[in-house]
């Protein structure tokens, strides 16, 4: 999308790799939730992954290269890419509101590395701070930062008291709030069938509207693209063509399909 229109060559490759990984990682948690709703933010996982591999190295390294598909860009390459590509993102916001954060807390009894908090500092934007980890209250004091960078939403990620032998703990947390450029009336929401994953219907509100969107046929599904207000973000909904099934549909895709869809 116009987004990504003028990006690096690297910036290029990490967008591929990242949405590679994306649906892979998709496909993986369909497999473990079958005929369940799955809502993840591949992103923040490949983000907090790429922080870990500033730490890494040797097999450990290659293997996390492997899965987040950068294995053939070099460390620094992947960092700058990543930093213009969280730049890109945040000057996409326009009328919505949508923060990304990250945020590292190493125990008191374990000194990090110099270079690996100067790279997640510079790269990532990344928050860094030591915590006493046999404290109660240290995980109050992490669920309060999710809190803030979620705009509440989310207040609660440690359920309970943490290890205290944590060495280390990473975050990531991305917060999403958008008007549609063109708001759906709620006087034309009806009940219509909605087909379940293991067969057969139920009947649910769904909204309506007519109007000129982005849209495509092709690589088994019908695809359209609703602009949030500002119109550089938008969601895409994916339809898979009839017969077929989002398991079927999601087995098809990866950063070249969803190029051409």
């Amino acid at each position: 999308g116009p987004l990504f229109a003028a990006s690096s060559p690297d910036r290029a490759r990490l967008v591929a790799a990242d949405t590679d990984f994306a649906f892979t990682l998709l496909k993986q948690l369909g497999s473990e939730q079958r005929a369940q709703n799955v809502f993840v933010s591949p992103y923040s996982i490949s983000t907090v992954l790429q922080m870990v591999a500033n730490g890494a190295g040797g097999d450990t390294r290659e293997e996390i290269a492997r899965v987040l598909g950068t294995a053939g860009l070099e460390t620094r390459a992947v960092q700058q890419a990543h930093k213009e590509l969280d730049k890109a993102i945040a000057d996409a916001r326009g009328e919505v509101e949508l923060r990304v954060a990250n945020a590292l807390w190493n125990s008191v009894a374990v000194e990090l590395k110099p270079a690996f908090v100067s790279l997640n500092r510079e790269f990532y934007g990344a928050t860094l701070d030591a915590l006493d980890f046999t404290d109660p209250r240290t995980g109050g004091i992490v669920n309060a930062w999710a809190d803030q960078h979620t705009g509440g939403r989310i207040k609660n990620i440690i359920a309970g008291r943490l290890p205290g032998d944590t060495s280390l703990l990473l975050a990531n947390a991305i917060y999403f709030k958008g008007a549609w450029e063109r708001k759906f009336d709620p006087k034309f929401t009806q009940d219509r069938p909605f087909h379940l994953a293991g067969g057969g219907q139920r009947q649910a509100p769904m909204m309506r509207q007519s109007g000129e969107f982005p849209y495509q046929e092709g690589n088994g599904c019908q695809a359209v693209r609703l602009p949030y207000k500002g119109g550089r973000l938008g969601m895409y909904a994916l339809l898979p063509e009839p017969g077929s099934s989002v398991t079927k549909l999601l087995a098809t895709m990866n950063a070249s399909v969803w190029q051409e869809t």
